[in-house]
């Protein structure tokens, strides 16, 4: 496979990003993120990036910028550490994997619903991190009741009036991407590069490391169980 300049930074600086945001290793494991840079390659990136108002920075960028292999790692972890945006970075992860919850209480016959959460979900999640952004969470933030340089509240507002099925705000939410020509055009083609993939990366690697309350709400949850199934004690089921 051709490698491509885009590409290869973005495979490259990926773990130094990830650790700069304080993203843990089983997010979007480096295998399944570089399968799918792969496939995009970087006339694909470029292409993504051109509605959000990226396209330029990063031909400039890429023209001046050596071969990525020649480039210490040590000039990614600084690249990263000195993004001004990069400490919004776990908390808008974090209130995505949130959303997950909304998005699997829908009913079989309500996808075009699930469609238009998801769609308002990722521009909430993207827009932080473009210059196209900073206008419409700027229109959005009144509609959810939160401040556009707190997007990851923002969207667990929008998480919030999902599962209330606050029908008005989900409404104004989507009206206001709807309204906006650079997001409906990143949405058409991010729609399409989805779909085209042929690799199927997991957003989760492995379970986070178990904790000492999750360990307590299985213990209670497995009692629980073995009490409301039977009559007597279960052989394995220590006293008490």
């Amino acid at each position: 496979m051709k490698k491509e300049t885009l590409t290869e930074l973005l495979k490259r600086g990926y773990d130094p990003f990830k650790t700069a945001g304080g993203l843990p290793e089983w997010v979007l494991p480096v295998r399944g993120f570089s399968e799918v840079v792969d496939e995009v390659g970087d006339d694909g990136i470029l292409e993504l990036s051109r509605p959000l108002e990226m396209d330029p920075i990063m031909k400039r960028q890429n023209e001046k910028l050596p071969p990525p292999d020649t480039v210490p790692l040590e000039d990614f972890q600084k690249a990263a550490q000195g993004w001004p945006l990069i400490s919004q970075v776990k908390p808008v992860v974090e209130a995505c994997f949130d959303a997950r919850v909304v998005m699997t209480g829908f009913k079989e016959d309500e996808v075009k619903a699930k469609a238009d959460v998801l769609r308002s979900v990722c521009v909430l999640a993207i827009a932080p991190f473009s210059p196209a952004g900073k206008a419409l969470l700027g229109e959005l933030a009144p509609i959810l009741g939160g401040d556009k340089e707190q997007p990851a509240y923002l969207i667990a507002r929008y998480v919030s009036a999902v599962i209330q099925n606050n029908l008005d705000t989900i409404r104004q939410v989507s009206d206001g991407i709807k309204g906006n020509i650079q997001w409906q055009q990143w949405l058409i083609l991010f729609a399409r590069k989805v779909m085209s993939l042929k690799s199927e990366p997991k957003l989760i690697a492995v379970t986070p490391p178990v904790s000492d309350d999750i360990v307590w709400l299985l213990a209670r949850m497995m009692k629980e169980g073995w009490q409301d199934g039977s009559s007597g004690d279960h052989p394995d089921c220590p006293a008490g």
